[in-house]
């Protein structure tokens, strides 16, 4: 940096600015301009666009330094434009007033309806009335202790910090904080968890006592290896019952998939029961007695796994690994990741339990599970099916 008091005549720049001449300022253009003082010595400003006004500000002897504060100033006024700037309230913002804010932007989620729970259930509870930029690590601890009081395992504690933390990032985005304050807090040791893999038995049983809103839906996933998220989401547009043609569009991965049925009756008997009477059908496929589509299916699950009789502790996403250990055992590998819409065969490698016993039964075959040919949907009485409302 030149020193204070340099007669404008010894300075380098004078060739650029070709003697200020007699004007108090000269615009050297990309937005920096140069000033002179009553004592000859040039001083170096900037000049910005911001909400369709022209702003100017005086930096120093130094040009550089003039380009840094632009180059600064610029990046602010592009973040006010995507809405990403630090806000002067973020201080005083709590966590309830930012919960529906955040829950809004997130409500296309595949998770939407965890969340809403986790907010409303845990982190409200615990954290509602707290500003967002006083949440801290001790608050984390503080959760888990609670939550384990409660009897939670560390998995359910794992996806209640996680929905935290990333409640937090976003607020980062928005500007309500400068950094995340649990950004360093570190999941808790989750114990392995071998899936539970049903046989056919099982599966006859499990249909045959399952509450009529998710009888089909369990059929289907059985048969098609399609996640829940996926089968809740699959509109009638989806669905082409002429090619026998399933399409996948709210994958896991964001990329749709295309599942050939022909051959599978187990699936075209689900669809035609979910299918309405006289009319052409449209929207969800799966639909409450209201109208509505239908989300709350882990408590019907669990209904239908204690009506027949098996553990409690299974999961819907069981039967995807059922699915893939039945196919498996049929089918070329690459087959079968294409079919569950995996991107690698090392992850489809994780839905395979050889040591199941399953023996049988690839996308063609899934539909038939006890010998003679009896069909997974045979074990729901023509008397009762015709009675439900899908």
């Amino acid at each position: 940096m030149r020193k204070k008091g340099v007669p404008m005549k010894s300075l380098t720049t004078l060739q650029k600015l070709k003697a200020l001449q007699k004007r108090k300022y000269r615009y050297l253009g990309d937005g920096i301009i140069a000033y002179r003082t009553e004592k000859d010595v040039i001083v170096y400003g900037i000049r910005w666009r911001e909400r369709g006004r022209y702003k100017q500000q005086m930096i120093g002897e130094s040009k550089t330094e003039a380009i840094d504060m632009l180059t600064r100033k610029k990046s602010q006024v592009l973040d006010k434009k995507l809405g990403l700037a630090v806000r002067e309230d973020r201080e005083v913002i709590t966590l309830a007033e930012y919960a529906p804010e955040y829950l809004k932007r997130h409500e296309t989620k595949r998770s939407a309806n965890r969340d809403q729970r986790g907010v409303r259930r845990v982190l409200l509870k615990h954290l509602g009335n707290k500003p967002l930029s006083e949440i801290c690590q001790l608050d984390v601890e503080r959760i888990v202790q609670a939550r384990r009081n409660e009897g939670c395992s560390n998995a359910t504690i794992n996806r209640d910090i996680a929905l935290l933390h990333h409640m937090l990032n976003r607020a980062v985005d928005l500007g309500y904080l400068e950094h995340n304050p649990i950004a360093r807090v570190k999941k808790l040791k989750e114990p392995p968890r071998d899936p539970y893999i049903f046989n056919p038995a099982e599966i006859d049983a499990m249909v045959k006592h399952a509450p009529p809103t998710i009888r089909q839906m369990i059929a289907l996933g059985i048969c098609t290896g399609m996640r829940a998220g996926e089968l809740l989401a699959l509109n009638w547009e989806d669905v082409d019952m002429v090619r026998r043609i399933l399409t996948v569009r709210h994958s896991k991965s964001g990329k749709p998939r295309y599942l050939d049925f022909n051959g599978n009756t187990a699936v075209a008997e689900a669809l035609l029961a979910l299918r309405p009477k006289g009319v052409k059908p449209e929207g969800a496929v799966f639909r409450t007695s209201k109208g509505t589509r239908y989300r709350w299916y882990a408590k019907d699950f669990k209904e239908a796994l204690a009506r027949a009789g098996l553990p409690s502790w299974a999961w819907f996403h069981d039967l995807r690994h059922t699915f893939g250990t039945i196919a498996a055992s049929v089918s070329p590998l690459p087959e079968v990741q294409q079919a569950m819409g995996h991107s690698a065969v090392a992850v489809t490698m994780k839905y395979i339990h050889l040591g199941a016993g399953a023996t049988r039964g690839p996308l063609s075959t899934l539909s038939r599970w006890r010998e003679g040919g009896r069909n997974v949907l045979d074990a729901v009485s023509d008397d009762v099916a015709a009675g439900d409302e899908s």
